[in-house]
């Protein structure tokens, strides 16, 4: 699985080659797509996407490019996993969150206990500002305000 900010971009760089292969560096090449599925987003609504796949025809590995609006193996969004917990780190409780984001208690519950302490909240969060700063700095200018239009859930 490889994490893409921009999946137009990703098409567009594929399909030059000029992505790489992670696991040996090779140029990877389209290789069809992943199966379909749809995600929660906040509330009702309902993401649907079909992930492209990529093949290296050096080491013969195949890659999903998996949208970063998306986590691996989860059916909710990283912007309803972020909320919720953001909202752990700011001291609300599970159970109230759950309410928030309109999700089970014990999916909410594990979401927070994937997070070993309140540092390491810190620490993915450095993490991921450094990640996103890599591959689009101009991306972080603009976190703090919606774009035209949004709707607050």
């Amino acid at each position: 699985m490889i994490g893409v900010a921009d999946p137009g971009q990703a098409e567009i760089d594929l399909a030059g080659g000029m992505l790489t292969c992670p696991s040996c560096t090779g140029p990877l090449r389209p290789c069809g797509h992943a199966w379909a599925r749809t995600v929660r987003d906040h509330g009702t609504a309902v993401v649907a996407l079909r992930p492209r796949r990529a093949w290296c025809r050096t080491c013969r590995g195949t890659h999903v490019l998996l949208p970063a609006v998306v986590a691996p193996r989860r059916t909710d969004t990283t912007a309803v996993i972020g909320s919720a917990l953001q909202a752990s780190a700011r001291g609300t409780g599970y159970r109230r969150i759950a309410t928030q984001v309109q999700r089970p208690l014990s999916t909410v519950r594990r979401w927070i206990r994937a997070v070993p302490d309140p540092g390491h909240v810190e620490w993915l969060r450095t993490h991921g500002m450094v990640w996103l700063a890599r591959v689009d700095l101009d991306v972080i200018n603009t976190l703090g305000r919606r774009p035209p239009g949004w709707v607050t859930p």
